[in-house]
Order: structure tokens, then sequence, then C-alpha cells
């Protein structure tokens, strides 16, 4: 069993060579969190590398440092198949559990497409309000998240059976600015991309249902599933004083600002990955 960063627990086949730890994030005697690993509880300190600038040796070295000061995790990052091979990915994992030859890890894995596979679909991307596409895929394109999803079972997998796979306990994933799923500036790249559109509307019928009591809660008789659109930027900025809303008459914004994002629909199939073969 390998857990999520977000708390939910992947069942990830590795075959019958490997056996990943079990692995659980709990709250101690006194509240606090421990991670608990085959029945023994730890402290939950740990050493995560950012090798993504190019001084591995010098994060290498400090992960050896951890190791023997009795660091009991570490984690680092690993990209799929769009801008990884598989013995690449091999080769990180490789160097950095030989720098910590005891201590479990968890791997920090980049969801983003590749320049080629962005070209390839630009539908997909974000769209601005003023119609400018942009080079990152929307986090509501579904063709991006079938496509990931797949490269990650098989990244997942192949780390799992592989030298490491019996101390590999643990997936983050990362995606968007510094990789924890936020725009990078929210007007400049709110997606207005028929991609999340979709994913909007379809929020909604799942919330309201109907069409009454979209157009109940939101005041407004003129608005369907079928024809919402999300707010632009005029609407999102406006206030009534200072930098409140008011309640009533902007439920349209309230309803964009709770609609699940990537982050979640990642989790969502998380939940479900032993019925998909992880």
């Amino acid at each position: 069993m390998l857990q999520l960063a977000t708390g939910v627990i992947l069942s990830v086949y590795a075959g019958a060579q490997v056996q990943c730890p079990s692995c659980a994030v709990r709250a101690g005697d006194t509240g606090a969190p421990a991670i608990v690993v085959d029945g023994d509880t730890y402290s939950p300190i740990m050493f995560a590398a950012n090798n993504q600038f190019g001084r591995d040796e010098i994060l290498l070295e400090e992960l050896r440092q951890a190791a023997e000061a009795g660091i009991p995790f570490f984690s680092f990052n690993v990209h799929l198949d769009f801008h990884w091979t598989p013995e690449e990915a091999a080769e990180v994992v490789d160097k950095f559990c030989a720098a910590h030859p005891e201590g479990y890890f968890y791997i920090r894995i980049w969801l983003g497409s590749s320049p080629k596979w962005i070209a390839e679909h630009p539908e997909e991307c974000i769209l601005k309000a003023d119609g400018t596409r942009m080079k990152w895929v929307s986090p509501a394109s579904e063709a991006w998240r079938e496509t990931t999803a797949a490269m990650l079972r098989k990244r997942v997998q192949e780390i799992a059976a592989g030298p490491h796979g019996g101390r590999f306990i643990g997936v983050c994933l990362a995606n968007m600015q510094t990789g924890e799923w936020f725009y990078w500036d929210t007007n400049e790249f709110m997606d207005y991309s028929d991609v999340n559109v979709r994913e909007f509307r379809g929020w909604l019928k799942r919330e309201y249902r109907t069409n009454r009591r979209l157009q109940a809660a939101w005041g407004r008789q003129d608005v369907t599933f079928e024809t919402v659109q999300i707010p632009g930027p005029a609407e999102r900025e406006r206030a009534v004083w200072g930098p409140f809303r008011d309640v009533a008459a902007g439920r349209a914004l309230n309803s964009m600002a709770v609609v699940p994002e990537s982050a979640l629909v990642w989790s969502s199939r998380a939940r479900t990955a032993r019925s998909a073969g992880w």
C-alpha cells in the first residue's frame, strides 16, 4: 500500500516479487501527526530534495547527512514519460535511494505535459478572457487527465516493482505553480476554455441537479446548465463594500470559487485506483 500525500491510500500493483510497505498518517496520543510504516511509528520528519535546478550533488550530500542524523523519510522529484524515459526515472530513483540506503521515500511526481503534447492539443490549453491561448494545459482537460493517468500508473508501477519498491511509501502529485496546484496570477490564468466551461457546467449540474434549483440559488431566471458561462474578470472583481461581495447576488462567483480543482479530481481517481489496476 502506498500513501498519497493528500491522505489517500493507493493500492499499487507491483508484481509478486515486491511488497510495498503499509503506510498511513495517524494522530499520536497527544494529537500530533505520526507516520506508521508496517506497524512502526515515526515522527513525520523528512528530507525533501527539490532536484530540478541541476544541484543534485549538493542534495545527495545533504541527504547523506539526513540519513546519518536518523531522519527516516525523504523525497525527490520524478517526471512522467512526457519528460523522462523509464531509464532516466530509474537512474534518479537509484541515486537518491543510494544516498539513504535505509530510509523510506516518496516521490513528488510532476504531471505537467510536454510542449509536443500541448502543440498537438491546443484546444485543451488554458484560454484567457481576452481570447489568448496559453501554453499550459487546462486542469479540466479530460484528454490530459486520461493520458497523464496512464503515465502515472506506469511510472508508479515501475518504481514499486524496481529494486527500491520495498521502501516506496508515497506519491505527491504536483502541477502548476511550484507544483502546488494554483494559477500564477488569478486573473491572468483564470481558464475560460471550452473544456473548463464544460467542467464548470458539469459541477453545477451535479450540485443543483435541475435548472430550477440553479436559478433559485443564483436568483436568476436566465441561466441553465447548457448556457451558463464562467464569470468574467469584471464580474469577478466587482465588490459592494471594500473587498466584500453581496452573497446573494454573487452566487455565480461563489460557485466558481468552490468548484473542485484538479488536485481533488486526481485524489478521486486515486481512491478508485484498485479497480484501475494500480
